[in-house]
């Protein structure tokens, strides 16, 4: 928190990527700058992607939205390049099935 304090105090409006595998936490940078900064990312590419069910990336991308987009300032995306063409696939779906 102090290195994004330090951000705010010389003019950044944004912060990107946020890194769930890196321990950022979307509902603390939320809590605490969500009306000073815009939030980018919260989707785990290297773990959450490959690695896990539909299911989990279902709950997963609901825990991202229902954390940072209230109140706007929330751009969700893949945190990284992604290299798993599957999984960029099941997470569309994921979504598909979502709305």
């Amino acid at each position: 928190m102090e290195i994004t304090n330090s951000l705010l105090n010389v003019g950044t409006d944004g912060l990107n990527p946020i890194e769930p595998s890196a321990g950022m936490d979307l509902g603390v940078l939320k809590q605490h700058y969500g009306k000073n900064l815009i939030l980018v990312g919260g989707i785990d590419c290297s773990q959450l992607l490959p690695l896990r069910t539909p299911d989990q990336i279902r709950e997963a991308t609901k825990e991202s939205l229902q954390a940072a987009a209230p109140g706007g300032g929330f751009f969700y995306r893949f945190f990284q390049q992604n290299r798993h063409g599957d999984s960029v696939r099941k997470h569309f779906g994921t979504l598909k099935r979502m709305s």
